[in-house]
């Protein structure tokens, strides 16, 4: 693992820093948004208007399975939001997030699991499948401990 692992997306500046709109049945849109001096991304209508989904992926390379990372972000909907992150096709997500119109902070640690491709990660993080839009900023993924024990953070 690259020592350090430490990868902070703020969509500051509009960047999406190689977070990638994934490709969902039902078109699942988003952008980012900057409104009270914050950066932030929004989910938008799909071709299902009942349906506002936040749906992003970004791949890791040079990680070693079963290493412990920490993936965290902050959110704020109307409504009651699914939040769901996946990491080389396993699910170690899956919550009902309560409504807020303050920023929450998740967090989750997981191992990396075996991946087809050696020394790679794929993170898959949704939220939303609702009627309202819900706002997501401050994604992380930071490394906590590779195998031999030894603290990145």
């Amino acid at each position: 693992m690259k020592a350090g692992l430490d990868d902070l997306t703020t969509f500051e500046n509009y960047d999406w820093n190689h977070w990638a709109i994934g490709v969902g049945g039902n078109g699942h849109q988003s952008k980012i948004s900057y409104s009270s001096d914050k950066y932030y991304l929004e989910s938008l209508p799909s071709s299902n208007p009942d349906n506002k989904t936040i749906w992003i992926s970004k791949s890791f390379q040079d990680v070693e399975a079963g290493n412990l990372l920490e993936f965290s972000f902050e959110y704020r909907t109307s409504g009651n939001a699914k939040l769901h992150l996946l990491q080389n096709n396993k699910q170690e997500l899956f919550e009902i997030a309560a409504p807020s119109e303050l920023w929450q902070k998740k967090s989750l640690a997981f191992n990396i699991a075996e991946a087809p491709t050696p020394r790679s990660l794929m993170l898959l993080f949704l939220a939303g499948f609702i009627p309202q839009p819900i706002y997501v900023r401050n994604v992380r993924l930071r490394a906590i401990r590779n195998l031999t024990g030894i603290s990145h953070s």
